[in-house]
């Protein structure tokens, strides 16, 4: 996707975004399971999330160069 035809939801991302992503999905999933293991149950479901998301992240970092800002980041403006 070029730069001018890129939404305005989505922002540039570098390789470095990715690995940082990947470290943060990893981060994540760690607290997940010690939450888990401790029986902090809904720490651990709350934590299981955001490891997905961070993945999906990392690899649409170092596969497309882009993320997703969220359904409330900028909107396109009509023309």
């Amino acid at each position: 996707m070029t730069p001018q035809r890129r939404p305005a939801n989505v922002r540039v991302a570098t390789a470095s975004d990715a690995r940082a992503y990947g470290s943060k999905a990893h981060e994540f999933l760690e607290a997940a399971q010690s939450s888990l293991a401790i029986g902090n149950n809904v720490a651990a479901a709350g934590n299981a999330i955001h490891p997905g998301i961070a993945a999906a992240d990392a690899i649409a970092a170092s596969r497309a160069g882009s993320v997703w800002r969220g359904e409330h980041g900028p909107t396109i403006s009509p023309e």
